[in-house]
């Protein structure tokens, strides 16, 4: 019985893995950590964290079909800086005026996607996982932290 995998022509190495696999629970824990100290209505902003969080995985879905069918194309900077700043300044605005839902949501879905990108072992941006979990075919932006790493790894 053949099953749909993801096809990534690249993986990444020992310290790509290693380094999403700690900054995904670094960023977990900070999404738990600022919930319990922060939360006054938990119901509320559960609700309300994961309606961020699903808004984000949406916008990322969205540019990995547009991706995915060659809609569009980007320059490496081009695409770091979409993949970095959309979600990045999703978090700044939920920090910098203290809007909860907003920064847990955003804090969550970094976390998640480091952790899938390290568990499936994809190359770039981590916000990319997610979306190639769900169609099972993986479309990598590059990253500001990671694809240098991954790039290093790669030469040796």
């Amino acid at each position: 019985m053949k099953t749909d995998k993801p096809k990534v022509e690249e993986t990444i190495g020992k310290f790509g893995r290693t380094g999403r696999m700690i900054f995904g629970i670094l960023f977990l824990g900070i999404t738990i950590l600022v919930f319990m100290v922060s939360s006054d209505n938990p119901l509320v902003d559960i609700i309300s964290s994961a309606s961020v969080f699903v808004g984000i995985t949406m916008i990322y879905f969205l540019i990995h079909r547009a991706l995915e069918s060659n809609l569009v194309s980007v320059n490496p900077l081009g695409g770091a800086i979409l993949a970095n700043g959309i979600v990045g300044i999703i978090m700044g605005y939920g920090y910098f005026f203290q809007i909860l839902p907003v920064f847990i949501g955003s804090t969550a879905y970094v976390g998640i996607t480091l952790l899938i990108a390290s568990y499936k072992k994809f190359p770039g941006c981590e916000v990319m996982s997610l979306p190639a979990v769900m169609t099972n075919k993986h479309t990598s932006l590059p990253c500001l932290v990671f694809t240098p790493i991954d790039n290093l790894e790669k030469k040796s």
